[in-house]
């Protein structure tokens, strides 16, 4: 499984974004004002072009805080079968790219609580750096 969480910061998620990539060890790709979220130095952080390349592989996508306008408008098609969750404190935002599963909720404390229920399931994943690169 290959999952990509997207990251517009908002709302002081950081820490709580680095700690849920490095737990699922997935990748996070940021646009615009969430560049820097995660380091370029991080074989977690990818550049959109970057994500783009696991676009096709990724079966679930996180989009936090974030309108998700790469993937809906740059990327588009998505894989088949890929399913989408989405935390925004704007209820508004979910009708604008309809996830599968919707979290109105503050970033940082939606993150923390699904941080939490990924570490009870059973703690960091190993190192996935080679899928990754």
């Amino acid at each position: 499984m290959r999952a990509c969480v997207s990251k517009q910061f908002r709302l002081d998620a950081g820490e709580e974004i680095i700690e849920l990539a490095e737990t699922l060890q997935a990748p996070v790709v940021s646009f615009r004002s969430g560049r820097g979220i995660v380091s370029d130095d991080s074989d977690l952080g990818l550049s959109v072009v970057a994500g783009h390349k696991l676009w096709q592989e990724t079966d679930v996508l996180l989009g936090i805080g974030t309108r998700l306008d790469v993937p809906s408008r740059l990327w588009r098609h998505p894989p088949k079968g890929q399913k989408v969750l989405r935390v925004d404190i704007d209820p508004v935002e979910m009708r604008r790219f309809k996830p599968d599963v919707g979290i109105v909720a503050d970033s940082k404390v939606a993150t923390r609580i699904l941080l939490q229920a990924f570490q009870k399931q059973g703690g960091v994943r190993p190192s996935r750096r080679e899928e990754i690169l």
